[in-house]
């Protein structure tokens, strides 16, 4: 299931819901004040693995170089 983010005019409040169905939930009830709150852009988070950086992954990590002085 899809989490959207959804922002009440209303009340100026931002919450979080799970969406059964992508593709639905443009507009949701807003769960402090009860008006419908519209659907926003969401920043999402990337993982790349178990490594903190670049450097972390390099065995020998003296002589290791990191692109861009990471």
């Amino acid at each position: 299931m899809p989490l959207y983010e959804y922002h009440c005019d209303g009340c100026d409040r931002t919450f979080e819901r799970l969406v059964p169905r992508p593709g639905e939930g443009a507009e949701a009830e807003c769960p402090a004040c009860g008006a419908k709150a519209r659907k926003i852009l969401s920043r999402f988070a990337v993982s790349s693995g178990s490594a903190a950086s670049p450097a972390d992954s390099c065995p020998n990590r003296g002589s290791c170089e990191v692109p861009g002085g990471l």
